[in-house]
């Protein structure tokens, strides 16, 4: 009876650790999922710690951006300029306090755009300035659209549809089409005034993103044969069909007025000539501060006027003329040229035996390089205003956008284009156009109100990683530096980053 009784518990006891063994089973798995779950977590968190470090790196590149663009132009000059500045802008550590360069890997970084391999910014001053266009173009109709068909794949209708989205009338241009057209059609209507953005122009007819913007900052493409110099030349773009339009064109573009070394320019039309005196004095010397303030009191003399001065008494140096600072000044200076081979008659226009005439201590045959006047041309303004809108950068501005300035032909265009390397990050004003014998005086005065050598609006990409194998964080933005501190004007992440990483495996970037 004790044989049943044996064999049941033999079959309790397996049951038993069939149990044991089930639940070990699942503790394990449970404990295996735990710890997975724990490394995934960890990594996760890894990850996002990697993620905040690579956007902190971005935003300093940024930053220094910021910082150099509020710098003075001689600053800007002595780090080696902004266009293409690999030392600069290829790797901005980020550094916390207390650690060593060394033994943190975090890096920013700049570019001018995702088409081309510059390591620096874009001065939207080397762009024609929309507004500006159509203002040329209201003095001289068919202007813009003579200056926008030079752009690659540009066509009549595109042009005249471009001026007329821009325009304040509602007249359509001879190719173009205003209100009516594109109620009809897209149901968009045109903005007449200038867009926030160029990207408001795909809503003309037969304009595409492609044309505007090139390929898509989200999938930029790059030739991995070309070098640098070779997939883009600085003020050279050549007529190449793929070049967007965005290299060329511009909403916003604007420069500080203020010196080469950052300092406020003497404006030659105050009100308080014993301050304008003082000033000029200490800017340049008492002959400019003289004939200043004669010019403001009793007016300049056209060439003309000049030349029919028969009887009148010979020309006095400004220094040896006594100045009377109680007289009101009664005339304004339109252009600093305006004094450069000037005379000012004092007295009696109809007695000119009686009268006196003063020379201007500059020169009208002056084209060598005078310090004098270069000073004054850098250091005075004839306007109050404290930022210079759409004016374009002489130094840097491809041939395109140079044909959009009056006064400047294609002859004209290829000679600064051939001269003006050597001048890029050296020159304190754009008065070596005169001292290279580019332009006369005369062309040199008309240019004036058109072209500067600065520009404190730029755009670029800037991105940053946490270790140099991770994929960088990206941005495009646009700064506008032209105030005390600098302001962003739009900013957005860019997805796609393959190309940065392409960008960055090219060792002749350190060229």
């Amino acid at each position: 009876m004790t044989k049943p009784l044996q064999i049941r518990i033999r079959n309790r006891s397996g049951v038993v650790l069939f149990m044991v063994v089930a639940i070990i089973l699942m503790m394990t798995l449970l404990t295996y999922g735990f710890l997975i779950s724990m490394r995934t977590q960890n990594l996760a968190a890894a990850n996002a710690g990697d993620q905040l470090q690579a956007r902190q790196a971005a935003f300093s590149a940024r930053e220094i951006v910021c910082s150099l663009l509020e710098d003075s132009l001689a600053s800007r000059f002595a780090v080696g300029g902004l266009e293409h500045n690999p030392i600069v802008f290829r790797e901005i550590p980020l550094l916390f306090d207390g650690e060593d360069q060394d033994d943190f890997s975090s890096k920013g970084f700049v570019l001018s755009n995702l088409t081309d391999l510059r390591m620096g910014i874009i001065n939207e001053s080397t762009k024609i300035n929309l507004q500006i266009l159509l203002s040329h173009d209201a003095n001289s109709p068919g202007f813009g659209r003579d200056c926008l068909m030079r752009l690659p794949r540009m066509t009549e209708s595109m042009a005249d549809h471009i001026l007329d989205w821009i325009d304040e009338d509602n007249e359509p241009r001879e190719f173009g089409a205003e209100t009516e057209y594109y109620r009809e059609n897209n149901g968009i209507l045109p903005r007449n005034s200038t867009p926030p953005t160029l990207s408001e122009f795909e809503n003309i007819p037969d304009v595409t993103r492609e044309m505007i913007f090139g390929f898509s900052s989200q999938n930029p493409k790059l030739n991995q044969n070309e070098s640098p110099k070779e997939a883009f030349q600085i003020g050279q773009v050549g007529e190449d069909a793929s070049i967007p339009w965005s290299h060329f064109l511009t909403v916003r573009s604007a420069e500080r007025n203020e010196t080469y070394e950052g300092l406020q320019r003497v404006h030659l039309n105050s009100t308080d000539l014993f301050a304008l005196h003082t000033s000029l004095v200490e800017l340049v010397d008492v002959e400019t501060a003289n004939f200043v303030i004669l010019a403001r009191q009793y007016g300049i003399q056209s060439k003309t006027e000049s030349d029919d001065g028969a009887g009148s008494s010979p020309a006095k140096s400004p220094s040896g003329y006594p100045i009377d600072l109680t007289i009101p000044p009664a005339y304004e200076i339109e252009s600093l040229f305006e004094i450069v081979g000037a005379t000012i008659r004092i007295g009696d226009e109809e007695d000119p035996e009686n009268s006196i005439v003063v020379s201007s201590p500059y020169s009208g045959q002056t084209t060598n390089l005078d310090q004098r006047l270069e000073t004054f041309l850098d250091g005075t303004t004839v306007s109050s205003e404290l930022v210079i809108q759409g004016r374009v950068n002489i130094n840097l501005a491809p041939l395109e956008v140079l044909l959009s300035v009056p006064g400047i032909d294609e002859e004209l265009a290829n000679q600064v284009l051939a001269a003006r390397e050597a001048q890029k990050h050296r020159s304190k004003t754009f008065f070596w156009l005169l001292s290279n014998r580019l332009v006369n005086m005369e062309q040199m005065k008309s240019l004036i109100p058109f072209i500067t050598n600065r520009g404190e609006i730029g755009s670029f990409v800037f991105g940053g990683w946490s270790h140099p194998n991770d994929a960088p964080v990206v941005y495009e933005a646009m700064v506008d530096a032209t105030g005390k501190t600098s302001k962003q004007l739009f900013c957005r992440r860019i997805v796609e980053t393959k190309q940065v990483n392409d960008v960055f495996n090219k060792s002749n970037l350190d060229e």
